[in-house]
């Protein structure tokens, strides 16, 4: 509405001093009216462009309101999806947290089995090997010992080998035939 006032205004200003200008004869009001429409066109450029600075300030002013309020409803989005990924976020890590203690127990369970059955293992076969070594070394000495108790000075025979009888549990030479004695006799 400004704006308008202030257009008539100019226009009655203008028009006032152009009528001179075209109805009179003499230079000097002639000059008088064509500087008087000049410093009107003047004064209506600088109002005309205050009122346009004013109004872009105006319009500024709304758009930065604008922008304001979105940016507050923006950050005010934010903020609940903020707390709601904050939310999900624990509850995830919550159920990490007992998996990996379930898998924590199962793998400790697993492992000590595992160590148990190593263990159990290799005890068997160090026994198998104790045992086997044993009998081996049993079988060793006693062949020995009997190779050792044959060739005793004074039970060797001249003539021959020597035979052990199992029933009487005496050797006899093999050179000479002698009589055993039987269960029989």
């Amino acid at each position: 509405m400004r704006i308008l006032i202030g257009v008539w205004l100019l226009q009655a200003l203008t028009a006032g001093p152009l009528w001179l200008v075209l109805t009179g004869q003499d230079p000097a009001l002639i000059a008088l009216g064509v500087a008087t429409a000049l410093g009107a066109g003047l004064i209506a450029a600088l109002w005309i462009g205050t009122l346009l600075r004013d109004q872009r300030r105006l319009t500024e002013a709304r758009q930065s309101e604008r922008l304001a309020a979105a940016k507050a409803r923006f950050q005010e989005r934010l903020a609940k999806h903020k707390s709601e990924d904050a939310a999900r976020l624990s509850a995830l890590t919550q159920k990490m947290g007992s998996s990996r203690t379930r898998l924590l127990k199962v793998g400790l369970i697993a492992g000590g089995t595992l160590g148990l059955g190593v263990a159990l293992f290799f005890a068997q076969v160090f026994t198998a090997g104790l045992l086997v070594a044993a009998f081996a070394g049993g079988g060793a000495a006693g062949y020995g010992i009997r190779g050792y108790l044959s060739r005793a000075p004074g039970s060797r025979c001249a003539d021959g080998p020597m035979i052990i009888d199992d029933r009487d549990a005496k050797s006899v030479c093999a050179g000479r035939p002698r009589l055993l004695r039987t269960a029989r006799s």
